[in-house]
């Protein structure tokens, strides 16, 4: 039996995959959210007080299973969401990573500081799990995405209830098991599988819920408004990551042939459906000829390689795109390559447009799909400003040949991460992650992300 892993019986997932997980007889996903909390509750101190050593062994211990299950994640992503497995196996392996990262951190979980001595008494400051966590994480990259939900609060000490994609519960249960199976103790990490209609039910619930001291979110801008609305109105800090619209800046020093393999690759990977995908590409008008000639070579080569072939996962949001892409080409945008997208079969087809107005709707609007855009301007600092007019502020990349260049221009946009010479999409463990403005608020991964979920205590004593 799978330990404090809880679902809902009434999930329509769970058919043909190894009933592991511990069973209730009610069928109620409120009654199942309920003992998700009582679980992470009852559990919290004791996994509080689990020595740092061990837990050190239990994330290297899970990185371990997860490298052994690596072919079985895979397929289940693929089943379940279409991700090519090329990606699917990034994803794993990012997952293996992280949990070695964490492992390496987590002896310096509930570190403190001796402050010099105050009106007689000493001061100590010390860190402390801030208690149960609710993670809600996405089906995009559903192995490191849903681990990192539960595996940032596990290293400060607290216990998680995640609740998991309708899109890819088994991928997310197989990957969470990891965590069981690795060691973590019965009630600490406890997954909600929840059918789709009830899942707003369920958030509320348990966000509500004064057992759970934190929440952290992964998804759309839009879900990501309401749920920071239901912890500003319970008082539950919140850590969100949320869309983006990823930029690069390319100047005439750049080489135009890598920048343009790596704009098509983090603007077509996954179809466009990963957070940090390049959407806005701005071109110093003197870099302009070659990048464009390097852009339209490469987007034709790209075009149908197996590896970048994966679907919308929203026929919503192919419609969406097709109509984006004809607003923006009425108002003077054209494509260089494969034509204006299109939305057939619930999928839309790739593209690159350029010349798009800022009055498009396009400008500025997250796409979540294989469309980007690339314009001419100026000078570098129009750039900037055209990257900082954006609402998203998620991961951006510039393309020099001067890094120190690259640096200032980095320190002077508004992105959470800026990569210079490197794709907009780029993630580790050991590296903080996270956005400003619409892209939210708070970071993932390494001592940054341990410390979100931690609080800080001060006790003195008199001298």
């Amino acid at each position: 039996m799978l330990r404090g892993i809880l679902r809902s019986q009434s999930s329509q997932w769970t058919k043909g995959f190894r009933q592991t997980v511990r069973q209730y007889s009610s069928s109620k996903s409120s009654d199942i959210a309920d003992k998700a909390v009582e679980s992470a509750f009852k559990s919290s101190a004791t996994w509080k007080n689990v020595p740092v050593e061990e837990k050190r062994d239990i994330f290297y211990n899970a990185s371990k299973l997860l490298k052994e299950r690596r072919e079985e994640l895979v397929k289940l992503t693929n089943q379940e969401v279409g991700i090519p497995s090329l990606f699917a196996g990034f994803f794993v392996d990012d997952a293996v990573d992280f949990m070695t990262t964490m492992g390496d951190l987590v002896t310096n979980s509930g570190y403190g500081q001796f402050l010099p001595p105050v009106k007689g008494r000493q001061p100590i400051v010390v860190r402390e799990p801030i208690g149960p966590v609710f993670g809600i994480v996405p089906w995009n990259a559903p192995t490191i995405l849903g681990l990192r939900a539960a595996a940032c609060p596990l290293a400060a000490g607290c216990s998680v209830v995640v609740k998991t994609s309708e899109y890819t519960p088994l991928t997310q249960r197989l990957t969470l098991q990891t965590l069981t199976d690795a060691g973590v103790p019965e009630g600490v990490v406890n997954i909600l599988e929840v059918p789709l209609e009830d899942s707003p039910a369920v958030v509320e619930q348990v966000i509500s819920d004064f057992r759970i001291r934190k929440v952290n979110f992964t998804g759309s801008g839009r879900v990501g408004a309401i749920v920071a609305g239901l912890a500003g109105t319970h008082l539950k800090p919140i850590l969100l990551e949320l869309g983006g619209k990823a930029a690069a800046i390319v100047d005439e020093t750049a080489d135009f042939e890598t920048a343009a393999r790596n704009i098509v690759l983090g603007a077509w990977a996954n179809s466009g459906q990963i957070c940090m995908s390049t959407e806005r590409i701005f071109v110093t008008k003197e870099a302009a000829d070659g990048f464009n000639k390097a852009i339209t070579k490469v987007s034709h080569e790209e075009l149908n390689q197996d590896y970048l072939q994966c679907r919308q996962i929203s026929p919503v949001n192919s419609k969406r795109i097709e109509q984006l892409a004809k607003d923006a080409v009425s108002k003077g945008a054209t494509s260089i390559v494969n034509g204006i997208p299109k939305a057939k079969d619930g999928d839309v087809s790739k593209s690159i447009l350029t010349n798009v107005s800022q009055d498009s709707e396009l400008f500025d609007s997250e796409t979540f799909a294989p469309l980007a855009f690339f314009n001419i301007v100026d000078s570098v600092d129009q750039a900037i400003d055209l990257v900082n007019s954006s609402k998203f502020g998620l991961n951006s990349s510039v393309w020099t040949a001067d890094t120190a260049k690259g640096i200032e221009i980095a320190r002077k946009i508004n992105s959470g991460t800026v990569h210079i010479n490197g794709n907009t999409v780029f993630d580790h463990g050991s590296v903080p992650h996270g956005g400003v403005k619409n892209s939210g608020f708070g970071r993932f991964n390494g001592q940054w992300g341990i410390d979100e979920f931690t609080v800080i205590k001060t006790i003195t004593y008199p001298v």
